[in-house]
């Protein structure tokens, strides 16, 4: 049995030269395709549930964020290695999570005053990128 898709664009995005545009896929899914209608990706037949999910797979596959994230934990895990005492500060920040749980949850106490007081007690400014890694 052949199923019809009606192609309906979304949006057109430019990756790389190429433009790309998230078309209806069947009845309530989505793919990615190319301007001519040529679909590029289209989950394995499946299609994506949401327009989001296909711009997030078509961000991922086109625009390197596979390789954007791998370079983040390359850089997450220099920095760890880079100095024993940048160990001990991910290790007392995991403590301070568990010791200030109930504080955060009441939002008496913020991620940034757990990172400023490490940072004060060290006496070191903890690179943004690490304390985002860290939280994933």
């Amino acid at each position: 049995m052949k199923h019809k898709h009606t192609v309906r664009a979304k949006a057109i995005f430019i990756v790389e030269e190429k433009k790309y545009k998230i078309v209806h896929f069947g009845q309530d899914r989505y793919a990615i395709s190319d301007l001519e209608g040529k679909v590029v990706d289209n989950a394995n037949n499946y299609g994506y549930k949401t327009s989001r999910s296909a711009y997030l797979a078509m961000n991922y596959k086109f625009l390197g964020g596979k390789q954007k994230s791998d370079s983040r934990k390359k850089q997450l895990k220099y920095w760890l290695n880079s100095n024993p005492a940048n160990k001990k500060i991910a290790d007392e920040f995991q403590e301070q999570l568990e010791w200030n749980f109930k504080e955060l949850s009441r939002d008496e106490i913020s991620l940034d005053d757990i990172w400023k007081s490490l940072e004060d007690t060290h006496g070191i400014e903890i690179p943004t990128f690490v304390k985002k890694q860290i939280m994933k």
